[in-house]
């Protein structure tokens, strides 16, 4: 019997290391939320008059024709400034061409440049008058730069006017005449017309409400009549004039005044606007 020896078995193989775990995926929570707006979606049941009623104010939405309040506000502002530069813009133009035509304005006429208004072969003229085919004599009462031009213009018409007044003048034939025109003219001009022989002006408001407003009317010399004999006016320093005086005429108001010149012939007009400014310093008429 033997005694026992050393084992000769093989010795047994090492243990494998653990293998490496992989890592876990993380988790992913994922949380509903809630939309800002709800959408409404349209609802083809409802009749035509509720939808419209739901267009112009949707109670969802808070919507008034589409679009929210501050949407509006900003509508409205944008409007608004812009209407407010429109408005700055024209009102500036405006002023800049009224500078423009008050400093190169026409001004006034002259005797030579008179408009002359053509009637069956009579010219008659007046003066002074602004520069158009409408005359006008506006200022203001009190204002002395105002009707200044008009002092001067009437100067220097009287002075060239004056050798010519001296001149002897031929005598017409009394008698009434026979002429349709002086039969249509006014019972004033008829008797002026049967003591003398002349061409014969009258002046009076062009409408209803203008000779109420014209006050009295004063011609210088009176009757106001020209002498046959040196008619027509060339516009030389012998023409003839005749000087219409307005007195208590209605202020603040545009009159519009028409004078005839009565003939055999016919008879020949000019109109012009008469506007004196009302000063409330002063309540009585300028007489021009």
């Amino acid at each position: 019997m033997s005694s026992p020896g050393p084992s000769t078995a093989a010795p047994p193989a090492p243990a494998a290391p653990p293998a490496l775990a992989a890592p876990a995926a993380p988790r992913r929570w994922f949380r509903r939320r809630r939309p800002k707006h709800r959408v409404s979606l349209p609802n083809t049941d409802e009749p035509p008059k509720k939808k419209c009623f739901s267009y112009i104010y949707d109670k969802q939405t808070k919507k008034f024709l589409g679009r929210t309040w501050k949407g509006w506000l900003k509508i409205i502002s944008y409007s608004v400034i812009y209407l407010m530069f429109l408005i700055t813009y024209m009102l500036f133009f405006l002023y800049i061409t009224l500078l423009i035509v008050k400093k190169n304005g026409p001004g006034y006429l002259e005797k030579g440049f008179l408009s002359v208004f053509e009637e069956s072969g009579i010219g008659l003229s007046a003066v002074p008058t602004a520069l158009g085919a409408y005359p006008l004599i506006s200022y203001t009462e009190g204002d002395a730069e105002a009707y200044e031009p008009y002092v001067r213009s009437l100067s220097r018409l009287g002075g060239r006017g004056a050798r010519g007044a001296r001149r002897p003048a031929a005598g017409g034939t009394r008698g009434a005449p026979k002429s349709s025109t002086f039969k249509e003219a006014p019972k004033e001009v008829q008797d002026w017309a049967s003591r003398d022989r002349k061409l014969w002006l009258y002046c009076s408001g062009y409408y209803p409400w203008d000779r109420q407003h014209v006050g009295v009317l004063q011609y210088h010399p009176r009757p106001p009549g020209f002498d046959p004999a040196r008619y027509p006016a060339n516009m030389t320093s012998h023409a003839q004039l005749i000087a219409v005086q307005f007195t208590k005429f209605t202020l603040g108001m545009s009159l519009v005044v028409q004078c005839k010149l009565f003939s055999d012939s016919g008879h020949s007009t000019i109109s012009f606007v008469l506007y004196v400014g009302r000063n409330r310093n002063n309540s009585e008429a300028p007489s021009p």
